[in-house]
């Protein structure tokens, strides 16, 4: 079995997970998201088969990843867990979770009140 994977965010510690997941056994990075369109284009040129994105919602919408890894700035952590909450997906998140600890909490609460991990 293989493991769909998409990866929100192309800065500096993306480069990171995108080594890691590509050497994977078993993983398949099917897309990539960032704002910025040279590290997007970049990161997808890196990670074969892997479509790049503006937006990390219609990224999900278009690959339905297994799990997304949210490798972007604190302060969007929210919005990118609730995105893949939503459509049911399992996520990873950069540390630090979120820029609050009241942040932090919602965005917990978010996940598990959709039921994903």
């Amino acid at each position: 079995m293989t493991l769909t994977v998409a990866i929100a965010g192309c800065g500096y510690f993306s480069r990171f997970h995108q080594d890691a997941w590509s050497r994977m056994e078993g993983v398949r990075v099917v897309g990539v998201a960032d704002r910025d369109a040279g590290k997007r284009e970049a990161a997808a040129g890196l990670l074969h088969g892997a479509a790049a994105f503006e937006d990390a919602e219609a990224m999900l919408d278009a690959t339905r990843p297994d799990l997304i890894d949210i490798v972007t700035p604190p302060a969007t952590h929210r919005a990118l867990v609730a995105a893949a909450a939503l459509r049911g997906g399992k996520m990873i998140c950069q540390k630090p979770l979120a820029p609050t600890f009241d942040d932090a909490q919602e965005i917990v609460a978010i996940a598990e009140d959709a039921g994903v991990m």
